[in-house]
């Protein structure tokens, strides 16, 4: 019944091959298709709190950021449901 959070992530290799296309945008698309394929297999979008690109900025393996473990997705699963979430943020 909890709300869950979806994360993208990558290592610290600059993304190459699409001009304007950073680890910011493949983090964020990550953990988009993540959320895509979670849908399809039928998680409700209401339990959907956050889905969020971090990038590099949280390596799964801090002592090598260009290590592929750094390349992710994390879900949580939230201690609150997603419309008691929102009520606590005020929104």
């Amino acid at each position: 019944e909890n709300a869950i959070s979806i994360s993208g992530h990558t290592d610290s290799f600059a993304f190459q091959g699409r001009e304007n296309y950073t680890n910011w945008e493949l983090s964020t698309d990550r953990a988009n298709a993540a959320r895509r394929a979670l849908v399809v297999g039928g998680l409700e979008e209401s339990k959907l709190a956050l889905v969020s690109g971090r990038a590099d900025s949280n390596p799964y393996n801090a002592d090598d950021p260009f290590s592929a473990s750094n390349r992710r997705i994390t879900i949580i699963v939230l201690k609150q449901s997603n419309s008691d979430l929102l009520k606590s943020l005020g929104l």
